[in-house]
């Protein structure tokens, strides 16, 4: 192997890491997917791949190696992960092979080499699913030639995104028998008043309607943030979330309408889903 050396390049392009900000309850899970559906039998992959099955019961088929020279696996196979959840990306969604992932990377060198931690998310039978692996990059700069060049030759070629495409592609689990256990917040926005004077009887036009928010899950006391996210068309939303009290607010400064709140505290408990309403005041008066 090459020699120590202090100089640390980067393998690929660094990304700067994705935050997941959150894990939300998939009520619109068309809009983030992968391919395919339960039987991940009917996925094409090479019959050398191995099989994998997690505690959970989650099955998988993956490469035992890359097939690289210069290119090591470090944590193999993936971690998968499968939540009741969808995912807020702090980075624009990555398309691959016309499925969309939030991808995030963080990298650390040592011993002449570059070690990547790689998060890939998307959305399965509405569920999340997430792949976590490592990865060990051999700096090429290490090498004399004709090393150098083949390594440097390998490194561009690799395509780890179409890989790990693949590996999603087998995914396969219990939708019924996935999140056991979890908690969080699930309910519905609803903006209003949406007509400037209140009828009697009520008119049908004027009662709150769903409204599309951006908001955040808060302490109690609203003193921190601890999570964002969206309620969809139909103001439906919900975020995975521990045991605690909560309050649910705008994203947004209270002096920009709609300002959205929850009207109480909202108690969350262990194992269970919390049903809530948060009001939007258009400020109509």
């Amino acid at each position: 192997m090459p020699g120590e050396s202090s100089k640390i390049e980067v393998p690929m392009k660094k990304l700067l890491p994705v935050v997941i900000t959150l894990l939300v309850v998939a009520f619109a899970a068309d809009r983030m997917y992968i391919r395919g559906g339960k039987v991940a039998e009917n996925v094409s992959v090479p019959a050398e791949w191995k099989s994998f099955t997690n505690a959970a019961g989650v099955s998988f088929r993956y490469p035992e190696t890359l097939g690289t020279k210069y290119i090591d696996v470090q944590k193999w196979p993936p971690e998968v992960e499968i939540k009741i959840a969808q995912i807020f990306c702090a980075e624009p969604l990555r398309e691959i092979n016309g499925n969309k992932y939030c991808v995030g990377s963080e990298s650390e060198g040592a011993a002449g080499s570059i070690y990547t931690t790689y998060t890939y998310n998307a959305m399965k039978n509405n569920r999340l699913v997430t792949l976590r692996f490592i990865l060990r990059y051999v700096q090429c700069g290490n090498y004399g030639e004709p090393q150098k060049s083949e390594c440097e030759r390998e490194r561009a070629d690799f395509n780890l995104d179409n890989l790990v495409d693949r590996v999603a592609q087998t995914v396969a689990f219990s939708s019924a028998g996935s999140g056991n256990g979890a908690s969080g917040i699930k309910g519905t926005v609803l903006l209003g008043p949406i007509c400037p004077v209140e009828r009697i009887p009520p008119d049908p036009k004027c009662a709150p309607k769903p409204y599309a928010a951006k908001l955040v899950l808060t302490t109690a006391d609203q003193s921190r943030a601890i999570i964002e996210f969206d309620s969809d068309a139909d103001g439906k939303f919900g975020v995975q979330i521990s045991p605690g009290e909560y309050a649910i607010r705008s994203a947004a400064a209270s002096n920009i309408r709609p300002y959205c709140s929850s009207r109480e505290t909202v108690k969350v408990s262990a194992g269970q889903f919390i049903e809530t309403t948060v009001y939007c005041d258009t400020g109509i008066r």
